[in-house]
């Protein structure tokens, strides 16, 4: 079942994303299904996960407040450091918030049955678009009902059967 086996890896991506065995399983699971790759910058980015990146954000907050603490006739050493560590945190603020959006990017849903009909409408009389191999990823959307919308591209390109699919990733 390779849907039902890639939620399972992803799953397990999402809680320790730096595994090299969930990473290796993950990759031969995308590999099986016929899924849309993933921008580089967002999968960079879940390398260390959105709390990671926030710990080291305060963490580099901590210092910078360190560097303030040491009073007022500072050697320029020390306004070096503090410079350099505020860079550091701007950049850290920046990844963390990168990783928040990477989130709202990527695939969060798999095609878990065989053969599935993406509709026009959320209704089963709905015409058929096309069908959805198993292990397919990809954005959600709109639910209505027993229907989810997939997305591609930011826009709605039919809808899903609820049993059909399996989030991985809320």
């Amino acid at each position: 079942d390779v849907g039902l086996a890639r939620v399972a890896w992803e799953r397990a991506f999402v809680l320790a994303p730096r595994d090299p065995e969930i990473r290796g399983a993950l990759e031969l699971a995308r590999g099986k299904s016929q899924s849309p790759e993933e921008p580089v910058w967002a999968a960079a980015l879940r390398w260390l996960t959105a709390e990671e990146w926030a710990i080291l954000l305060l963490s580099s907050t901590a210092f910078v407040a360190a560097t303030f603490c040491v009073g007022k006739s500072v050697s320029s050493a020390v306004r070096g450091i503090r410079g350099v560590a505020v860079l550091f945190q701007i950049g850290f603020a920046a990844l963390w918030i990168g990783s928040i959006v990477a989130k709202r990017v990527g695939p969060d849903t798999v095609v878990v049955a065989r053969d599935v009909a993406l509709m026009q409408s959320p209704v089963s009389q709905a015409k058929s678009i096309r069908s959805l191999p198993e292990g397919l990823a990809f954005r959600a959307g709109r639910v209505h009902g027993d229907w989810v919308e997939a997305l591609e591209n930011g826009r709605g390109a039919g809808w899903v059967a609820k049993g059909n699919v399996a989030r991985f990733r809320q």
